[in-house]
């Protein structure tokens, strides 16, 4: 009996811990996703941008 719930309450940690590690990844990944996408094209006859 105590072995059973030793097991229950290990199998419920772990799937907690899954479940935070996915959630953290999502949630740093989306905004890199975003970051990393290509720029978008510059219209034909609109000035250029230069920063010195």
């Amino acid at each position: 009996m105590a072995l059973s719930q030793i097991d229950r309450l290990l199998n419920q940690l772990s799937l907690m811990t899954s479940y935070d590690f996915k959630l953290v990844v999502t949630l740093v990944a989306f905004p890199l996703v975003l970051l990393l996408r290509k720029p978008q094209k510059v219209a034909a006859g609109a000035p250029a941008v230069h920063i010195d």
